[in-house]
């Protein structure tokens, strides 16, 4: 098996995926409102969005651009987990009923940054 060597350089630029992925997760999903005053998450707008942070995300690790934006899907899962979990612990158990299609949204949805990164790569070559 072949591994590549990351040096901390590489490690912090992984940094700028995470922030992309909190702030894709609270301007789309967190919104700083409660559950009920959320509104409908407009998904087209979030795969638009998602394509340009991947575009971002790979431009600024170049050495992994495509796990650079496996950890940003990863971050906005992360951040839906534990909004799921802090609507159901504090405000309605039932909320959050459908909370795997919620995954599978964000999943399929934000995949468009893969799309992104591969710009991004073709772009720089």
């Amino acid at each position: 098996m072949l591994q590549i060597e990351e040096t901390a350089d590489a490690r912090d630029r992984y940094i700028a995926a995470v922030i992309a992925g909190v702030l894709l997760h609270v301007f789309f999903f967190f919104q700083f409102a409660s559950y009920s005053k959320r509104g409908e998450v407009h998904w087209l707008i979030f795969a638009v969005a998602s394509l340009f942070a991947g575009f971002l995300v790979a431009r600024i690790s170049r050495l992994h651009p495509f796990r650079a934006c496996l950890v940003l899907l990863a971050t906005v899962c992360a951040a839906q987990l534990l909004l799921i979990v802090a609507d159901v612990v504090l405000t309605d158990p039932t909320a959050h009923n459908l909370a795997p299609f919620e995954f599978l949204a964000i999943l399929f949805f934000g995949s468009a940054s893969f799309a992104g990164a591969a710009t991004a790569r073709l772009a720089a070559d």
